[in-house]
């Protein structure tokens, strides 16, 4: 059997609980892979943003699969900027083994990460002020010294319209008429309940509220793993 490990895209200025969708088979390079996320493994107050998937050497893939997971990740990163989080990009094709070795890696990386991430979100800062200053028609001189490009590598991205919300143990991402919902349940056997703009959600000595941006009819998929319970609600 091939052996699945945690890719992981970047790390993330925040200790955060996220989780993304992303297309079906997209990012299909090896198989059996039935976990279809993107999701954060909290540090202190840092996060690597990682998806499961089979450990794989990319300088040994095709040139058009390489070219598929650059857009891929690209679209992912895009994703976390939209949310106004800074990231600091992983080299492509970094792997852990599991969610232990994500850990020891911001461990033992954490002051280094911390010092590029000040630079990074000093630098998101500086924009700002500029374009401000370009729409008030001023010209004023900002220098930074440091080398850092938070723009994104691949422009010719298709225009992502989802839109993601973070909760304090959950977050959900809406995309037309479909809502992608992640939650921290104590065991996956839990009762569903949609009652007007609310999802109940219990168990044994467990009870949930959550708040859903708009009206939906029904779960269509569900999936538990590590304590994480996926949800996708259809209008």
């Amino acid at each position: 059997m091939d052996k699945i490990g945690k890719y992981i895209y970047g790390i993330i200025d925040r200790a955060t609980f996220l989780y993304l969708s992303t297309p079906k088979n997209f990012f299909e390079v090896g198989k059996n892979r039935d976990n279809n996320g993107v999701y954060t493994i909290p540090y202190r107050d840092i996060s690597a943003l990682v998806k499961d998937s089979e450990i794989v050497n990319y300088t040994q893939l095709p040139k058009d699969a390489v070219a598929r997971l650059l857009v891929e990740r690209q679209m992912v990163i895009e994703k976390i900027m939209g949310l106004e989080t800074a990231i600091t990009p992983m080299r492509l094709g970094t792997f852990a083994q599991d969610e232990v070795e994500v850990r020891y890696i911001l461990n033992k990386g954490y002051s280094l990460i911390k010092n590029i991430m000040g630079k990074i979100n000093n630098r998101i800062e500086i924009d700002r002020k500029i374009e401000e200053n370009l729409r008030k028609g001023e010209k004023k001189k900002w220098g930074f010294k440091v080398n850092i490009s938070v723009r994104p590598i691949i422009k010719e991205v298709k225009k992502d319209t989802s839109k993601v919300t973070i909760g304090e143990d959950y977050s959900y991402e809406r995309k037309g008429n479909k809502l992608t919902l992640a939650v921290k349940v104590p065991q996956e056997k839990v009762i569903l309940k949609i009652k007007g703009k609310n999802l109940l959600i219990t168990s044994d000595n467990f009870e949930k509220k959550i708040e859903l941006p708009d009206y939906f009819k029904d779960v269509r998929k569900k999936q538990y793993k590590n304590g994480i319970l996926v949800l996708e609600l259809i209008k």
